[in-house]
């Protein structure tokens, strides 16, 4: 979904601040945050929305960029170049995209009126509340209000069931116009994520549940006001334990690197205690671990996962500031060899009589590595002046490590987690 600006109270982050009110203030406080899965997401919108509107498929974009807001008017734009910001359609976001493309056609009949990227506000519920829908459906013969919301992401499986989310863009959806409602039913398309029920799940409701969902955020609403309000007037573990909440919400929340109750719960799952006189974690070992613990540790991983990842990303981001937590440093990331010029590598091996077959790996040039299996061993130093090792990645290591650390300018290099060896 593509909105013009983002709600603190929006529709995508209901499930969040609906479970943890005091999170909408922490989020204030963090800067914003953006990830390529985010940027892909939103150009496979685009590119949706584009085919919804002029009657297109998918597949007529393959090999084309998008890039979702690079047209007149803000509107998607397409080129058979890539440009800055741009994400190429490839059959994965072609093939995805049209699932959503025809569930949508298919519930769409000669006289139902659709609507696309609609966006609405709701100031009679709260200031705050405002969003787009994907796409809707009213079926006038019916009385019934279908809302369509499409998932490009493949990590997290997601449940149509009164699904926060969706019952928000219902509620947007029904408000826009005066017209009689029956039955109003969610559909959420999710292509990329198995799940039992398939990519395309729906679930019916009906009008006075709407409005019970209703009374249930503005009820919601007001208690982040709250939490936000008490927040320098409580003690600060009062103030968390209050409003705050730890889960599977986390995960996408901009406050997880700082939030005291994801570090607490973290804690709390993994069984970790410290010992009295020294800062280090006592952590458990995991056959003293009774089944019932196991069973609890696994059922909640997720919580233990989120708050690591989001620390080592922030903290990584404040590395790269210049703000390097205390006691560590950016160093370059392990080196990985490339052909510094692929043509010229290509025109070379054909001395060795090799075909495409030898040299490529659909549809790239293989890595040197492969290629000197290919030419063999006693003539690997004749390609060597072909190849080049550079860093990838940088890594956040304590100040103790042995290598060099980088300066500042040169931690733009993408963000690496160091394996454990």
């Amino acid at each position: 979904m593509t909105e013009l600006a983002h709600s603190r109270l929006g529709a995508s982050s209901c499930s969040r601040w609906s479970a943890c009110p005091g999170s909408v203030y922490l989020c204030a406080t963090m800067p914003p945050r953006t990830s390529h899965y985010a940027a892909e997401g939103t150009a496979a919108h685009a590119l949706a929305a584009h085919c919804l509107t002029f009657g297109y498929n998918a597949e007529r974009f393959l090999g084309q960029f998008v890039l979702p807001t690079g047209g007149p008017g803000g509107a998607p734009g397409f080129s058979k170049k890539e440009a800055p910001g741009a994400y190429e359609v490839d059959e994965d976001m072609a093939d995805a995209v049209q699932t959503y493309l025809d569930a949508v056609r298919k519930n769409c009949g000669p006289n139902d009126v659709l609507v696309i990227e609609k966006r609405f506000a709701l100031p009679e519920y709260h200031s705050d509340f405002f969003g787009t829908n994907d796409a809707c459906i009213y079926k006038p013969s019916e009385h019934a209000l279908v809302i369509f919301d499409y998932k490009h992401g493949q990590g997290v499986p997601v449940e149509v069931e009164r699904n926060m989310q969706l019952m928000y863009y219902a509620l947007g959806a029904a408000s826009v116009e005066d017209r009689p409602l029956a039955t109003i039913e969610l559909s959420l398309v999710q292509p990329r994520c198995p799940h039992k029920a398939g990519p395309v799940r729906s679930w019916s409701t009906t009008p006075l549940d709407l409005i019970d969902y209703s009374a249930e955020i503005i009820k919601t609403a007001k208690r982040t006001e709250v939490a936000g309000a008490r927040h320098k007037t409580m003690d600060p573990q009062e103030w968390a334990d209050a409003y705050l909440s730890a889960g599977d919400h986390c995960k996408f929340c901009d406050a997880a690197p700082v939030c005291p109750m994801l570090y607490k719960r973290a804690l709390e799952i993994a069984g970790v205690e410290f010992g009295a006189n020294s800062d280090e974690p006592i952590l458990r070992e995991p056959n003293t671990m009774t089944p019932d613990d196991l069973g609890r540790l696994l059922t909640h991983r997720n919580v233990l996962k989120t708050w690591v990842r989001e620390v080592e990303s922030y903290a990584n981001e404040e590395a790269k500031a210049g703000r390097a937590p205390t006691g560590f440093k950016l160093v370059a990331g392990k080196k990985r060899r490339a052909f510094i010029d692929e043509s010229t590598a290509i025109d070379l091996l054909k001395i060795y009589g090799l075909d495409e077959k030898d040299v490529f790996t659909e549809p790239e040039l293989k890595s040197p590595a492969q290629i000197e299996k290919v030419v063999g061993r006693k003539n690997k130093d004749d390609i060597a002046y072909l190849i080049d090792s550079k860093p990838w990645g940088c890594l956040l290591v304590p100040e103790s490590d042995p290598r060099e650390p980088l300066s500042v300018g040169d931690a733009s290099i993408d963000f690496a987690v160091e394996a454990d060896s």
